[in-house]
Parts: structure tokens; sequence; C-alpha cells
């Protein structure tokens, strides 16, 4: 793909550090990115939900939105985000995971893929906060005052992921997934920076965004390619076993501190 097709897409950054598609997207997966909602409407299930946020906002003394709310209008904000991906390139992870060992097709692949989840992310967030009258900054604001690691565990016991029969790992293969996943990222991320390191100019930041997109994306694809399970799927898991609090978790995690 040419540098300046990269860079002429104007990634907005509230979605690559709402959805976690950013720097570190591991820790704080707020990737969680992965019902429907065609053009401009909205589900009757999504309505409902939103007018019982603005039954709550209206109780509240100071009008002002609570965490727990916010984390609801994620949660909702992610459902529909990933619905409309799915219905818009319903084939897109076959396709690009078939492009893996193909640099070029795979970065093409992710283009298309990473722009379809930033029109559908704005589009869903624009319209929930519309409807609840609240601002990005307020919900962002919001949002920040949680512990990234809590705001995904609530995030998971508002909508747990969907697993095909036989696909769920064990607890041990849970494990060594994430292991194997943190290594990956790591060693890609190590190489990223190093490249940088040797650039005589600095790069586009657009540039850098999209690219660390991708590796990021790869890494997810490493996982279901060896795992068979996708990234939320696997932190999902690391709840349900209750193996955030094992060792070999804790030192992954404060290894991938450094990216955050």
């Amino acid at each position: 793909m040419k540098n300046d097709e990269k860079a002429n897409s104007n990634y907005n950054k509230s979605f690559f550090v709402l959805a976690g598609a950013g720097i570190a997207g591991i820790i704080g997966s707020v990737y969680y990115l992965y019902n429907l909602f065609g053009g401009e409407e909205i589900m009757v299930d999504i309505e409902s939900q939103i007018e019982e946020l603005n039954r709550s906002i209206n109780r509240n003394k100071t009008k002002e939105i609570s965490i727990r709310s916010a984390i609801k209008i994620m949660s909702m904000v992610t459902k529909m985000t990933e619905e409309k991906v799915k219905r818009t390139l319903p084939d897109i992870d076959i396709r690009r995971r078939a492009a893996f060992d193909n640099n070029e097709e795979y970065a093409k692949i992710c283009y298309e893929f990473l722009n379809c989840k930033e029109d559908a992310f704005q589009q869903a967030s624009n319209l929930i906060l519309d409807k609840v009258n609240i601002s990005k900054e307020d919900f962002q604001n919001r949002l920040a005052r949680i512990e990234a690691i809590e705001l995904e565990k609530r995030l998971y016991e508002m909508d747990k992921p969907d697993f095909e029969d036989g696909q769920k790992l064990d607890r041990e293969k849970a494990k060594k997934a994430f292991v194997f996943y943190g290594n990956r990222f790591l060693t890609e991320m190590n190489g990223f920076y190093n490249d940088i390191f040797q650039l005589k100019q600095p790069p586009n930041e657009n540039e850098v965004m999209f690219s660390l997109a991708v590796l990021k994306t790869k890494c997810d694809d490493e996982l279901y390619k060896t795992y068979g399970v996708n990234e939320i799927q696997m932190r999902f898991l690391l709840y349900e076993y209750d193996l955030n609090d094992d060792q070999d978790i804790k030192d992954m995690h404060n290894k991938l501190k450094k990216y955050e």
C-alpha cells in the first residue's frame, strides 16, 4: 500500500484510543469492538437502553453521566460497531487471514477493515451520544476515571463473547494463548520501534497509527490461527478462569505496560 494512501486516511484518535486499536490494546483492551443497525436506525433494544440511561441521568442531581452509564454506552457502541462491520464486510476476517503471509495484500485488507470499523464506530458513538445528550469529551473523561483492566472486566460482564462448539479453551490453554499473544505483540512492537528509530525524519502521525493498528490486527490473526480464538474471547477467558492473578499472566502484563 502506498504511504500517501495511509497518511490520507484521517483516523480519529478517539477511535484508536477507545477501541483499543492503538498502541497497547492488551492491558486496556477496550479493543472490545468485537444488534444490528442499518443506516441511522437504532434497534428497539438499544432504544430502550438509551431511555433508561436518560432516566438515570435525569435522576442525578448534577445531570452528569455516571461511570456506570459511560460503560453502558461503550458496550452499546461496541455491539453496534461489530454488527455494522459484519454486515458491511461479512467475509473480511476470512480474506484478511488468508492474506496473512502476503504483507502488501494484508495491509490493503486491513486498510479496508479499519476504515470500515472506524466509520461504524463514529456512527454508533455519535448516534448514541446525541440521544443521551452527552459530549464526546464528557464521555471520554468518565471512562478515564476507571482503570483500564476494570473497565474491560465490566464490559465483559455486560456482554460475554460467543464461542462455537469446541472453540472454548480450557484454563491451561487460555493461559498459554495469552502468553503466546503477549510475546508476539512484544516482538512486533520492539521491531516496529527499532524501525522508527532508524528513520531520518519522524513519520506521519496518522501513518504510525495505521501501522500500529495493522500490527495489532496481525497479532490477533496469529492468535486465531494458532489457538482458534480471537483476542476478545481469550481475554474473556482470563476473567472466567480468574487468571489475571496468575503470576505468569501478571508478569506478561507488566512487560506490556511500557506500550500502554
